[in-house]
């Protein structure tokens, strides 16, 4: 609020100053009145600016008090478990498992080389 009252009293001086300014050496009497005139537009808009920061609500009352309710409390369920399917070791479905899986799979030991490290095991 008090910026909006600044701004209004800065409109209104620099109004009567330039009111001022721009009158003529002849009309050197009615130069007064037009910074009177340009002092009273200027406080004018400084109420103008002054309230425009004022939002208007309305509300009404009906004889009781509303009721909020508290939202419910969180509940976090742990994850479905995930089951993998891997056949047995040796039959010909996890031939072609371990195939498909692991390009250095050998098919004589039932191993595969990993990026690092000794050779392991196809599960």
């Amino acid at each position: 609020m008090q910026k909006s009252i600044v701004k209004g009293i800065a409109l209104a001086v620099s109004l009567s100053a330039a009111a001022m300014t721009l009158a003529s050496p002849a009309e050197a009497g009615r130069r007064h009145r037009g910074a009177a005139a340009a002092a009273i537009i200027g406080l004018g808009a400084a109420a103008i600016i002054a309230n425009s920061h004022r939002r208007h609500y309305y509300t009404y009352s009906y004889g009781y008090e509303p009721y909020y309710y508290a939202p419910p409390p969180y509940v976090a369920y742990a994850p479905p478990p995930v089951y993998y399917y891997a056949p047995a070791p040796w039959s010909p479905a996890w031939y072609r498992y371990c195939a498909r899986k692991y390009g250095s799979f050998d098919p004589r030991s039932g191993t595969f080389q990993p990026l690092y490290g000794r050779r392991r095991f196809c599960k």
